[in-house]
């Protein structure tokens, strides 16, 4: 194993790492193989898993905390992970919980939702922020609705009410979603770049 070509100096360190990288793996516990391997069993069809098993820390410490009742997370953690940044395990909780509760989540500018959910909130709360930015407004209305508008006193709130009346919220937002992955509990993920 040792290279002879190589000063004996240099062999000295390869070996000290590789005896510290073998009683890394052999120091782990039983239970925590276990964790492993429950962890590999659960992520059989997960997209992405390699990640987990990048890092035997990382993949420790996931093994760890989920389950086969939190799966889900797991799965826009990987994504997450996989496709947009790196983020901390303990990062993602607020983001599930929320893609949990609505159906949708922005991480950064990107939108993250089930296929089919709703986006009737989202779409409102982006409006509102859209509305206030004279560029979008000029994307949203041509020049006579938004004269027809002051001439009407239309309040914001009417504006959004008369944009989301046509509730093809993918359009408003002017987004084209594309898929991300399909969970294990065989929902279709989107996923859409937000300009807003």
């Amino acid at each position: 194993m040792l290279n002879k070509d190589i000063s004996p100096i240099l062999n000295q360190f390869f070996i000290r790492e590789f005896q510290q990288l073998m009683d890394k793996y052999n120091s782990g516990s039983e239970e925590d193989t276990k964790h492993i391997e429950i962890l590999l069993g659960l992520t059989e069809e997960i997209q992405g898993k390699e990640y987990i098993f990048q890092d035997f820390n990382r993949a420790l410490v996931l093994a760890r905390k989920y389950t086969e009742d939190n799966i889900e997370e797991l799965e826009l953690y990987l994504w997450v992970n996989n496709h947009l940044e790196e983020m901390q395990i303990q990062e993602i909780n607020p983001y599930y919980e929320e893609f949990t509760d609505t159906g949708y989540v922005r991480v950064k500018d990107i939108l993250i939702y089930r296929e089919g959910a709703s986006l009737e909130r989202f779409t409102e709360d982006a409006l509102d922020e859209m509305l206030q930015d004279r560029d979008e407004i000029d994307k949203l209305f041509d020049k006579d609705e938004i004269i027809e508008m002051w001439m009407e006193e239309t309040s914001k709130k009417k504006a959004i009410r008369g944009l989301m009346s046509t509730e093809n919220y993918e359009e408003l937002l002017g987004i084209d979603p594309e898929r991300a992955y399909e969970s294990v509990s065989r929902d279709t993920i989107m996923y859409a770049e937000l300009d807003c």
